[in-house]
């Protein structure tokens, strides 16, 4: 009598593949079979109000984390000082996070979306490429200091990062581009007006 065996054609992808798409579409399924057992027919509605607690939820981080740079250039004497003022009792940078919430509530009501998302696109893209080149220019400078965090496969990382972010750039539209360098324009004139006073 003979076995017929199967041939070993996964490889190490393919399984990984195979476990992500396992937990990540059972836990879908379940989740939602879950939620129609309570919710009956009205569990499009709990989805959607699911929804939109995770989007504000989303968008305290982001106010929360978008306020730190605003708060660490007051520090810096970039911008006034009392955008770095310090809560009592919180113990929060309360002025800028005040400041950068009503920026945002203000975009968002009033302003195109679609041109923030672009915008906002090109700057994070941007920053992402200088911290990268700022990270491998640091490390050239600071060859005596051996303490704190060290790139691995240096300079191969900051370069690899540099790269991806140009490349994404190229991909974004001519309008993004101007929108952008226009921002990016009225900070450098802001920045160097700012060091011919002192």
């Amino acid at each position: 009598m003979s076995y017929l065996s199967l041939r070993r054609t996964l490889n190490l992808f393919d399984a990984v593949a195979i476990g992500f798409g396992a937990m990540i579409g059972a836990g879908i399924f379940v989740v939602t079979g879950i939620a129609a057992g309570f919710a009956g027919p009205a569990v499009i509605v709990s989805i959607i109000i699911a929804g939109a607690v995770s989007s504000f939820t989303a968008l305290s981080f982001a106010e929360l984390s978008s306020a730190i740079p605003l708060d660490a250039m007051s520090r810096n004497k970039e911008f006034p000082a009392t955008l770095s003022r310090v809560h009592g009792k919180l113990g929060t940078p309360y002025v800028s996070i005040l400041i950068m919430g009503a920026a945002m509530a203000s975009l968002a009501m009033f302003a195109d979306l679609g041109q923030v998302i672009v915008l906002s696109n090109f700057g994070i893209l941007l920053y992402y490429a200088l911290s990268n080149l700022a990270a491998a220019l640091l490390r050239r400078r600071l060859k005596d200091n051996r303490g704190g965090f060290r790139t691995p496969l240096y300079p191969l990382i900051p370069i690899a990062g540099i790269a991806t972010c140009l490349l994404l750039l190229l991909t974004l539209d001519v309008k993004s581009w101007i929108m952008g360098t226009f921002v990016v324009g009225l900070g450098i004139i802001y920045l160097m007006a700012k060091r011919m006073r002192r």
